[in-house]
């Protein structure tokens, strides 16, 4: 029963939980003046946490518990730049935006930013949250209980379309996304960009110009080919009646494999500019961080430390922008990070010529 559970029980309770990780997450690259003000804020900051948990469509497949969408909690002006803890500084988006802005986003969103020293560590952050949040134990407890008998599998999850829609409605802020000629998915993903203030980063780091420039001369090629289809149809009916209705089919045939091959160029084009990329990612690491394929060398980093030879370490042995470059490689080749270390990832990576993996 929470009621028969001392105060120093029940905010035990709720900074052992997942939710309170979550927190420290958010926090740790700002300040003590960036948590929430209220007790309400502070729910509705953890509210923001549960709907990107819904969204995200968790499941049991084979034993296992997987999600068919991968979204983050992501600030809308950056914590580390001094961005508030408040549920309007935040956005729940794909992985894949979030990764790709970084750091360098919130253009427009200044209103957010409150100076503060930054923790020197999670004692620090403890102290800080339990000053200030203290007298709500209780409610905190019942909130961590709550969540911990709310199954979230089973749920439907939302799509990013969906998730973009009631984003918008929650901050009431209607984006418009990039105005360059784009496919229909980065359109998505720039729309969840502006709601960050990241929209011209998005465009920068994604190549918008290029895929436009591709997209343009793909339709370029294709209105050529649909201008010699017609030509050939318009010959056909003035053309004598010994022409065999099969000539007239291996035309067309040879026409709508003509469109194909072009098609094919275009996608084939746009996959040598997404290879480069990841090149250059790889590119910039260090030398000693150089993967193999061996079980003594099969690291696993994350932002919480790394494997190395038996061992591990909770402090990072190279800079952040290292492990980041590992994830949007990651990102870039569409894999699952529950099914892959990332030092497996660059391994396997390496050793294909074409930076191509097949599944």
């Amino acid at each position: 029963m929470l009621y028969g559970k001392c105060m120093e029980c029940r905010s035990d309770e709720f900074m052992n939980s997942g939710a309170y990780s979550w927190l420290w997450w958010m926090a740790e690259r700002g300040g003590s003046n960036q948590l929430p003000d209220t007790f309400e804020e502070l729910i509705a900051v953890l509210n923001v946490r549960r709907f990107s948990n819904l969204a995200k469509g968790i499941h049991r497949e084979n034993g296992k518990i997987k999600t068919r969408f991968n979204y983050e909690v992501g600030h809308r002006y950056p914590s580390s730049k001094g961005g508030k803890l408040v549920a309007e500084n935040l956005v729940v988006l794909p992985r894949s935006v979030n990764r790709t802005l970084g750091n360098e986003h919130g253009e427009g969103l200044e209103y957010f930013k409150s100076a503060s020293t930054e923790y020197k560590d999670k004692h620090a952050f403890d102290r800080a949250f339990t000053q200030k949040f203290k007298e709500y134990s209780l409610q905190l407890s019942k909130y961590v209980s709550a969540e911990s008998e709310d199954d979230f599998t089973g749920r439907e999850a939302k799509s990013p379309e969906d998730v973009l829609i009631l984003e918008m409605e929650r901050l009431g802020i209607e984006a418009k996304g990039t105005s360059i000629n784009v496919n229909e998915w980065d359109v998505v993903e720039s729309k969840f960009a502006e709601l960050c203030g990241g929209l011209e980063t998005i465009e920068t780091r994604n190549d918008y110009d290029q895929q436009e420039q591709m997209v343009k001369e793909f339709f370029e090629r294709q209105d050529v080919v649909m201008s010699e289809m017609s030509k050939e149809a318009q010959n056909a009916i003035h053309q004598p009646r010994e022409r065999s209705l099969g000539d007239v089919l291996k035309q067309a045939e040879a026409n709508v494999k003509a469109e194909q091959e072009l098609r094919q160029q275009a996608e084939q084009e746009q996959y040598e500019s997404r290879v480069g990329r990841i090149t250059g990612r790889l590119s910039a690491l260090p030398d000693d961080m150089m993967p193999s394929l061996s079980a003594l060398n099969n690291l696993h980093w994350d932002r919480y430390g790394f494997w190395i030879g038996g061992g591990y370490s909770t402090e990072p042995k190279y800079e952040k922008w290292h492990y980041k470059i590992i994830q949007l490689t990651a990102d870039a080749l569409g894999m699952d990070a529950s099914n892959w270390s990332n030092g497996r990832l660059i391994a396997e990576m390496w050793e294909q010529d074409t930076i191509a993996l097949e599944y």
